[in-house]
């Protein structure tokens, strides 16, 4: 009887496609013996390439026969897939659902899910509190702590007209392109921002056009300011 020795962990392979010379564990086993060529990054690219050249050739048909349920169905009974051929999922979204019902493993997880989900709001105290944790942390990275950290060093301070605020009404400003968070800044002054499209050019210019026109003297098609703010009134 022939024993395949077995790789130790500490062994090196290159990898025949991007030719890095990765441990053996970054290789997946065989069906059979041994390990792949390829190592899973390698693997993972490719399949995806497929996917999408799949996906992209895909020919949409306008009816199709699931085969869980034996019947014919129109296209948008169906869940868009770029891993078939035809662009379609294999099953209809009944099928599937019925299918998410029933299993054991998805029902578990489930359960485990909302029993998670209980315990951190217990654990916060109160429902608002626990899900303005998680969109803190979703959204920009920050825990509660160092959201407090940062209203503390601003002395609870609009970062730029300086305006006091409680802390629940503060707008955690940030880099759309980077994602960084810069500062805490009241709603004006963050919406001020963005209409401005974050283009310190375009701000210059709105305070130079302010300090031209605060006089009040500057003349609009033949009439200063304060003469057209007294035909208003």
């Amino acid at each position: 009887m022939n024993i395949i020795p077995q790789p130790s962990l500490f062994e090196e392979r290159a990898c025949t496609r991007c030719q890095k010379v990765l441990s053996i564990t970054d290789f997946c086993k065989g069906r059979t013996k041994g390990h792949h060529t390829w190592c899973q990054p390698c693997q993972n690219d490719s399949r995806r390439e497929r996917a999408r050249a799949r996906g992209k050739d895909a020919q949409i048909p306008e009816l199709r026969c699931c085969p869980k349920c034996k019947t014919v169905k129109p296209s948008s009974d169906f869940y868009k897939c770029s891993y078939t051929s035809y662009g379609l999922s294999v099953h209809c979204k009944a099928c599937q659902a019925n299918y998410q019902r029933g299993n054991v493993k998805v029902k578990q997880y489930h359960q485990e899910y909302h029993q998670k989900e209980k315990k951190a709001r217990e654990k916060s105290g109160s429902s608002k509190e626990y899900f303005r944790t998680r969109w803190l942390k979703h959204k920009y990275g920050l825990t509660i702590e160092q959201f407090e950290e940062m209203l503390k060093a601003q002395d609870s301070k609009c970062a730029i007209c300086g305006e006091v605020q409680e802390s629940e009404k503060f707008h955690i400003d940030h880099n759309h392109d980077t994602g960084a968070v810069r500062a805490l800044l009241c709603k004006g002054c963050n919406q001020g921002l963005g209409l401005f499209r974050e283009d310190s050019r375009r701000l210059l210019e709105a305070v130079n056009y302010l300090e031209r026109h605060n006089n009040g003297k500057q003349e609009i098609g033949g009439c200063s300011d304060a003469g057209v703010n007294r035909e208003r009134v």
